[in-house]
């Protein structure tokens, strides 16, 4: 070397990692070479020059034997090795970005996915619900248009009736007066099953007031798992009687009957049939249960044999003239059509389908 006691810090840890990798000199230090490239980074002129005393003796010992050939080989290598490491570090930070970026584009989706779900639980479950009631109504239609035949291959039955539905001619009417109801969960309303329920509610002990109540009144508090509990009728609230007070409907179902939810109107035993109902509410609420209102005609010849006693005679089991008092439906056994129809005369007043030039007496508004 030109100056043994001084090295650039640069050719100090050359040397140094040359050193600790067991490099064997290839050239006596006798014949070092001072003209290489490495020959101004050993030069005692360089700055900041580190003093090989301050190096321990055994690399001290090794430095004396590498030519100048070997130090700038040693530098570039290092120099080389170096630039690998910053690329090795920026490619790790580009990394650590990259996956930074990713964990939170997965925890955004993680976070869609687990609301998604909650909403397609909340689904499956409305669809479970409605898929239960459409299966009650198939199996009300199935009754109607089979037609097996009597034992032995007979007479072909007559198709079962719909529920509390009664044939007048061609056309099943309602057998009793018809009350208005929904479900809390949005599900369409079953007649069938929702006079089960309303059936098997009176056998725990309910009452027409208590059913109308339906979840929020004492019945449903004291029996939550009850099946009427899952239902809500409209239109004849306990001792209400006039338009002015006993209109419960709800917004979405207003008296012009552009209704955005669906009300059902079914012919349940044992409740008030609904009142404060106008006719295009009538009409949609008929609709909704796959129904219409009967035409007058309809209704003329389902009305046929009813005996109307007058004011006069009473009520005492014959048509509801003059109480003052809705009567829960199921109580007109001498309030009956030849049919089997129900206080087509009395009790509460009825619609029917046609538009038509009202006569003296006339029903208005609702």
């Amino acid at each position: 070397m030109n100056n043994p006691r001084t090295l650039s810090a640069m050719a100090c840890v050359a040397a140094l990692m040359t050193a600790c990798a067991g490099a064997e000199p290839s050239t006596p230090a006798s014949s070092v070479d001072s003209s290489g490239p490495a020959a101004a980074l050993t030069d005692s002129s360089a700055a900041s020059p580190l003093h090989v005393r301050e190096l321990p003796a055994q690399t001290h010992a090794k430095l004396q034997h590498l030519s100048n050939h070997q130090q700038g080989a040693a530098i570039q290598d290092l120099l080389n090795h170096i630039d690998r490491l910053h690329a090795d570090q920026a490619a790790q930070a580009a990394d650590g970005a990259a996956l930074a970026r990713d964990t939170q584009r997965i925890g955004l989706q993680v976070v869609e996915l687990q609301a998604l779900v909650a909403a397609q639980a909340q689904v499956i479950a409305k669809q479970g619900s409605a898929i239960e009631q459409l299966q009650g109504k198939l199996a009300e239609l199935a009754a109607v248009v089979a037609a097996p035949t009597g034992p032995g291959g007979g007479t072909p039955k007559p198709p079962a009736a719909p529920t509390n539905m009664v044939a007048v001619g061609d056309v099943w009417v309602d057998k009793y007066e018809t009350s208005l109801w929904t479900r809390f969960d949005g599900a369409p309303v079953a007649c069938g099953a929702l006079q089960a329920a309303v059936s098997a509610a009176f056998a725990a002990g309910a009452t027409p007031d208590s059913i109308y109540l339906g979840a929020d009144g004492p019945f449903c508090k004291t029996t939550p798992g009850a099946a009427i509990c899952a239902y809500r009728q409209y239109g004849s609230p306990p001792g209400k009687f006039d338009d002015i007070t006993c209109g419960d409907y709800p917004g979405t179902f207003p008296p012009s009957g552009y209704a955005t939810d669906l009300v059902y109107a079914c012919p349940i035993e044992g409740v008030r049939p609904s009142v404060c109902t106008t006719w295009f509410q009538a009409a949609a609420a008929c609709a909704a249960s796959g129904k219409h209102l009967t035409t007058n005609a309809e209704w003329q010849a389902a009305v046929s044999g009813t005996y109307d006693p007058g004011p006069a005679l009473g009520n005492n089991g014959d048509c509801n003239m003059s109480s003052g008092k809705v009567r829960v439906t199921g109580q007109a056994s001498k309030c009956t059509s030849v049919f089997g129809v129900e206080d087509m005369i009395g009790n509460v007043d009825e619609w029917v389908g046609d538009w038509m030039v009202s006569g003296q007496a006339s029903m208005t508004g609702k």
